[in-house]
């Protein structure tokens, strides 16, 4: 099950569906922990210093249904729908439409489908299948350059200069390489430097499904996480754990039986006790780290957390009246300084304030064509 970023509704009504994890242990690092009630109301005005709106093209080659993944690298914006056979779809700063990346076939060069991708600072493309258990990467030009193995069964990786970074699965595990555990860091020939948490022994769910998005990263950050767990890990560029950071909901924390198996939600169904869990990505953007929080009642916010003086700040999300011009709905980190949304026809058709966009924000979203919204923060 891969995330959804297109459009809000679509991003937290398909969250009830999140994957199944265990609970981060580690005897690595110290675990912070932040109480979500004592959380201070998030101020959009005291966060954000500009917005700017990008029209993405609605050329052929350019539509698709949904977004698994955004990201903005290198003045342009990267993403790729599931769905489709399309590949990586490009677009530059002004949302033109330049190519697609990665061609679905039997090939021996080709794909069989696109878990996860990320992009290197000189316009690589690296694309990793985890049915074939292989990262691709492409040229910028869109080129083949090379095709590397890697030893797990991987849903989410990151690359640094020195390291990859990869999130396991449970299983078709390497049991001479790893035993167990959630998370590695790897050398670039996929040795491993170090092996941090573990799936729970005995709970055949715990991970049937995993999704892209659970690795994010900024210039110098790695930032792991599996939903519905309440805790973060952060490591720094040289593959060392800086952090580990819980957000405690306390007598509304999910049940471990639910965080092992999140199909057993629907016992939750009906109760009156409500649970409060995350989603992903965790997103590092300037100072903080953006994401969400769902409660098995449906209810929503976003949450931005000072990652110097651990400050948390949530904004409730009101589904009878919103405006996403004033939310924090994280897709991707431009520049390490700005926050980029997107914004579909759907979630604009039930923003409470569509006149506040400007005029061919609104022609376009009218139009069926779908918007990134940059929030510059304040330094």
């Amino acid at each position: 099950m891969h995330l959804r970023s297109i459009s809000l509704l679509s991003f937290l009504l398909l969250s009830l569906l999140a994957c199944s994890v265990s609970p981060e242990v580690s005897p690595n690092s110290a675990l912070v922990s932040i109480p979500f009630k004592d959380a201070k109301a998030m101020v959009h005005s005291d966060l954000v210093e500009k917005q700017e709106f990008i029209l993405l093209s609605t050329t052929q080659n350019a539509l698709f249904s949904r977004v698994d993944k955004l990201l903005a690298r290198n003045d342009r914006f990267y993403l790729f729908d599931h769905l489709s056979d399309a590949g990586v779809l490009v677009f530059d700063r002004e949302g033109n439409f330049i190519q697609s990346i990665g061609e679905i076939g039997e090939g021996p060069n080709q794909l069989k489908n696109i878990d996860d991708f990320q992009v290197l600072e000189n316009g690589d493309v690296l694309i990793l299948d985890k049915v074939q258990k292989r990262i691709i990467t492409y040229y910028s030009t869109g080129q083949f350059k090379a095709a590397t193995s890697i030893p797990v069964n991987s849903g989410g990786f990151a690359k640094q200069e020195d390291f990859w970074f990869l999130a396991i699965n449970f299983d078709h595990q390497n049991s001479g390489l790893v035993n167990n555990q959630k998370f590695g860091v790897f050398n670039l020939n996929f040795e491993p430097d170090s092996l941090y948490f573990y799936y729970p022994p005995n709970v055949p769910n715990a991970n049937i499904y995993y999704h892209a998005g659970i690795v994010s990263q900024s210039k110098k950050s790695i930032i792991y996480h599996r939903p519905p767990n309440d805790t973060i890990a952060v490591f720094n560029e040289k593959g060392n754990l800086l952090s580990r950071i819980l957000i405690d909901f306390e007598t509304n924390r999910l049940p471990d039986e639910m965080v092992f198996d999140f199909q057993l939600k629907d016992k939750l169904e009906g109760q009156d006790q409500v649970f409060r869990y995350l989603q992903s990505p965790v997103l590092p953007v300037g100072h903080y780290l953006f994401g969400m929080v769902s409660g098995t009642d449906r209810s929503f916010w976003t949450f931005a957390l000072h990652r110097k003086s651990n400050e948390l700040l949530v904004q409730k999300i009101d589904f009878n009246d919103f405006h996403l011009r004033e939310l924090f709905i994280p897709s991707a980190n431009l520049d390490d300084q700005t926050l980029v949304s997107l914004i579909d026809p759907v979630s604009f058709g039930q923003d409470s304030n569509p006149e506040a966009y400007p005029i061919e924000v609104q022609n376009h979203l009218k139009s069926e064509g779908t918007v990134l919204l940059l929030q510059f923060l304040k330094p």
